[in-house]
């Protein structure tokens, strides 16, 4: 166990970024709460879903990448702002942790589905 290893055990290199530093530090001094950042993962992951389920444009599916990151960061952060905060996980935080691990995975599933059938459809084609 090293150095760059953090207490939940798992050295994760985007934590010492500099851009997560400064954004966990932000987060602390403005007294956002870690469960106010997991609704926002919530919501990017919905969003991310809905395009990938509703369009299949070009620019939607752009636009689900760019929202599947940004659930990806949040989720960085309200780890991070909770150990900035010295806060312990509620069971609230965990189940809004749940729901969006549930909403990503529906939204892995339907991108590889889409993309299963789009490229049966490009070989009848």
């Amino acid at each position: 166990m090293g150095e760059e290893e953090d207490a939940s055990g798992r050295p994760i290199a985007s934590r010492s970024s500099s851009w997560a530093t400064g954004m966990s530090a932000w987060v602390a001094r403005t007294g956002v709460t870690p469960n106010s950042i997991s609704l926002f993962s919530i919501l990017f992951a919905g969003i991310g879903a809905a395009l990938i389920l509703l369009t299949t444009q070009t620019i939607a599916m752009i636009g689900a990448a760019v929202s599947m990151q940004l659930r990806l960061a949040c989720n960085l952060l309200d780890g991070l702002a909770a150990q900035a905060i010295e806060t312990l996980a509620s069971r609230s935080h965990w189940s809004l942790l749940i729901t969006s691990v549930t909403i990503a995975a529906g939204s892995l599933v339907t991108c590889i589905t889409r993309t299963i059938n789009l490229s049966r459809s490009l070989e009848r084609s």
